[in-house]
């Protein structure tokens, strides 16, 4: 397997990188492995994200959920979001199948971006194309900027903010 990485420095960010990140991915017919903003990954979250193979009923998985999503009470394992619902694109892992999807939907007439949010997009897009995703349990990623890239001049609210990260990957049967 071929492992491409594409790095862009904040400066080059362009407000909404997702579409590239997964044109990337579709062109390479594998699994895309979509990381965005500052974030810390528990210790052995990359192997772990890179090697998790996303179940056939699902179009991608979250590997970030915010405190507004998934608590420190949650078991262990996959939650199903609601189609549509994905919010706080940190860290996901997107198959082939939804990749295609996405980049579809980009064809659309009438498509539009929302401007500096590729959440918003790419939940309209999960909607109309029907693909479905759920949110990994523990969350591998926790978002450490002080800010967003969608407010600027916003100090991140802790709900944007995943649970402390209190894990060592070495789980297997999740």
């Amino acid at each position: 397997m071929t492992l491409r990485i594409a790095a862009m420095t904040a400066a080059s960010m362009r407000p909404n990188t997702s579409p590239r990140a997964l044109s990337i991915g579709h062109e390479l017919g594998a699994p895309a492995l979509c990381l965005e903003d500052d974030i810390e990954m528990a210790p052995g979250a990359l192997q772990y994200m890179l090697d998790f193979t996303v179940p056939g009923n699902l179009g991608f998985i979250q590997f970030f959920a915010s405190r507004a999503q998934v608590n420190r009470s949650a078991e262990p394992g996959l939650i199903r979001g609601q189609r549509g619902s994905s919010r706080f694109l940190q860290a996901n892992k997107y198959t082939t199948d939804a990749m295609q999807k996405l980049l579809t939907y980009q064809k659309r007439p009438g498509y539009q971006e929302s401007p500096q949010s590729a959440d918003q997009t790419i939940g309209r897009a999960c909607v109309e194309m029907k693909i479905d995703h759920a949110i990994h349990v523990p969350v591998m990623v926790q978002h450490v900027g002080e800010v967003s890239k969608n407010g600027k001049h916003t100090t991140l609210p802790w709900w944007k903010k995943a649970e402390e990260i209190e894990c060592r990957v070495g789980i297997r049967g999740l």
